[in-house]
């Protein structure tokens, strides 16, 4: 098989896109990923094929021998410290090969613990959804005062706490008569959620807490949980889709910490 067949790229490929090339070979034949029993042999020639178009020397002599011309003969007039510099190459080529594989190997093994990870978070994601929509409890909050900031209404409490919400709330707030308000909890897990007027139905999202956003950081680990727990095999999509709900679930548990 031809050297640019195996990489799947033309003769006229530019340089940089050999490396470009190899990595995506690898991650569809690599026998850690492709169990066909081809793709092993199938991987000798991607090697082959990268340790000699990887290197602008070897590429011209073999660009060479497809044109027709006999290389043994070229090789036989190279000098000394040619031949040395081309060992010295194929040295290095190796040695980048032998990494990008390592680093390949642990980036999958990575993915197989990020995956059994992301099933926990795909659990918690389901309890924050449904406490977000399906459960609460409403309690009163005995207030001291209610500032209107700049960019916040802050509600002081009796006992020395203090939770901030929209602007609007304080119009509402001024308009009943009552001087407490409700602040709605999720059942589960006993999160403050929402804040109100006694004498209003209008509610507002408190702010500071993992629904400040809504339930928008559950949705995603929902989403990208799915991908990664359907799929076994690496892909650098699917590694990204791992550590993006990591990083989500990060965040609810700083918010948690907080509270």
């Amino acid at each position: 098989m031809n050297h640019y067949v195996a990489l799947e790229i033309q003769s006229s490929a530019p340089q940089g896109q050999i490396k470009a090339a190899y990595r995506k070979q690898v991650k569809r034949f690599h026998p850690d990923i492709n169990p066909d029993p081809a793709a092993a042999s199938r991987m000798i020639l991607i090697n082959e094929a990268y340790e000699v178009l990887s290197d602008s020397t070897t590429r011209n002599l073999y660009n060479l021998f497809l044109s027709g011309v006999p290389v043994k003969t070229v090789l036989k007039e190279t000098t000394p410290e040619q031949r040395y510099r081309a060992e010295y190459i194929r040295n290095r080529i190796r040695k980048q090969r032998t990494k990008m594989e390592q680093q390949f190997r642990y980036k999958q093994r990575f993915y197989r613990y990020l995956r059994f990870a992301n099933m926990f978070f795909f659990g918690l994601a389901l309890v924050l959804t449904f406490d977000y929509y399906y459960s609460f409890n409403e309690h009163t909050y005995s207030t001291d005062q209610v500032i209107l900031g700049r960019y916040e209404t802050y509600i002081l409490g009796k006992n020395g706490t203090k939770i901030s919400t929209d602007r609007s709330f304080y119009r509402d707030y001024m308009s009943s008569s009552a001087p407490n308000v409700v602040i709605r909890y999720t059942s589960i897990l006993e999160l403050p959620q929402k804040v109100r007027a006694i004498n209003d139905e209008t509610e507002y999202f408190i702010h500071g807490t993992i629904y400040s956003f809504r339930n928008a950081f559950s949705i995603i680990i929902f989403i990208f949980s799915l991908v990664v727990i359907g799929n076994k095999r690496y892909t650098d999509f699917r590694l990204s889709c791992g550590l993006l709900s990591s990083m989500c679930f990060l965040y609810i548990v700083l918010m948690l910490a907080s509270i």
